[in-house]
């Protein structure tokens, strides 16, 4: 058994396709591990991903109560029949038929229906099937499965929910788990070969220092604060930062990309969001990463930090086969012109004018003073 994560608390292991979640994974993990292991939630027997068990009753009764809570984040990768829109959010009524071992979506709340609710975002297209990553708000029996058939969207490979692909297994893979256990925050991600070729970026590896998470709706508020704390950004790009801005700006896509290209992500040291970063691949143009957005945590300003985030971060991106960075800055702004030439960045001459102002384009190739 592949196992992510273990201390004394937990362990985080890659379920395989084939074995039962709460049987075989426990009994395999104990001979592992040598000691007890509690499950703590489950995974149908054809679906494969990131789990997480207990080691021991109080860590499990935490668990519990914290699944319970909906504080654990769950996350999935999928691959489903059709061209699905690009980002969604659906609520359905389902109800399970224990005899047939079967879920219908309804129309009405009704005995033994219960309410089911995810959220997804289209990661890329291939042959008339779509990637998806989806966030469930729900652990309803057969959900995923379920809410895309319904729709017209049957996983790849579920024959039970319509599909008639040669695949044995729906494709199907719980890919991240992220929750919070006695004061910080632990997030564990993985995806199968099916899914690893419209998965650009391994994120953790554009950090040596930090640990480097997605940012989702849950991180608005720490991303205000950071913002709020650098009024000098917003002086030369108004107006203020605000809640609902950052929630737009997390979904926010350039023209004719997909959300397979869009990294959003934080730089933590522990709970402490030390800098975040807009980053889109492959824009403008191929083997261009174009960054959207990065701003430090005031606290960590004036030390080398930022520098040394960008320079850990591109030289990953030059490992990936990027050749050039690109980004914009307002013009006028002295501390973010002076941050990016510091940074091997150059005035390309291109500059696009806005609502305020204009944006200074600059550009820097990564063949050149990249430190790995």
């Amino acid at each position: 058994m592949e196992v992510l994560y273990s201390d004394k608390n937990m362990v985080v292991c890659i379920k395989p396709v084939g074995l039962d979640s709460e049987k075989q994974v426990v009994e395999i993990l104990q001979e592992q591990l040598k000691g007890e292991i509690y499950p703590l939630h489950r995974l149908d027997m054809n679906v494969g991903g990131v789990m997480v068990y207990a080691r021991h009753s109080r860590s499990a009764a935490l668990f519990s109560k914290m699944i319970q809570d909906h504080e654990m984040i769950k996350e999935y990768v999928a691959m489903v029949h059709g061209v699905v829109p690009e980002c969604e959010v659906w609520e359905d009524y389902l109800f399970k038929d224990s005899r047939k071992n079967k879920v219908f979506a309804v129309k009405k709340m009704r005995k033994g229906v219960k309410q089911a609710k995810l959220e997804y975002k289209r990661l890329g297209i291939e042959n008339d099937t779509s990637l998806v990553r989806v966030r469930l708000h729900t652990g309803r029996s057969h959900q995923i499965r379920v809410q895309f058939a319904s729709r017209g969207f049957p996983l790849v490979g579920d024959h039970k929910y319509g599909s008639k692909a040669k695949a044995v297994s729906p494709m199907l893979f719980s890919c991240r788990l992220s929750f919070p256990y006695e004061g910080k925050t632990y997030s564990f991600e993985a995806y199968p070969i099916w899914a690893q070729k419209m998965i650009q970026l391994d994120i953790q590896r554009l950090s040596n220092h930090y640990e480097v998470r997605r940012l989702e709706n849950e991180n608005i508020d720490q991303i205000y604060d950071l913002c709020k704390e650098n009024p000098l950004f917003y002086e030369y790009h108004p107006p203020f930062v605000t809640k609902e801005s950052i929630a737009d700006d997390i979904k926010a896509l350039p023209p004719h990309k997909e959300y397979k290209d869009k990294y959003y992500i934080g730089f933590f040291e522990g709970e402490h969001l030390v800098a975040f970063m807009d980053l889109i691949l492959d824009y403008p143009k191929a083997k261009t990463a174009f960054i959207g957005f990065f701003m430090m945590n005031k606290h960590y300003q004036g030390k080398g930090i930022g520098t040394q985030i960008i320079e850990e971060a591109f030289a990953y991106l030059m490992e990936k086969g990027f050749e050039r960075v690109r980004l914009a800055y307002a013009k006028g702004n002295p501390q973010s012109e002076a941050f990016w030439i510091k940074n091997g960045f150059i005035k390309t001459g291109l500059e696009i004018p806005n609502d305020f102002s204009s944006y200074i384009v600059m550009e820097k190739e990564l063949e050149k003073n990249i430190k790995k």
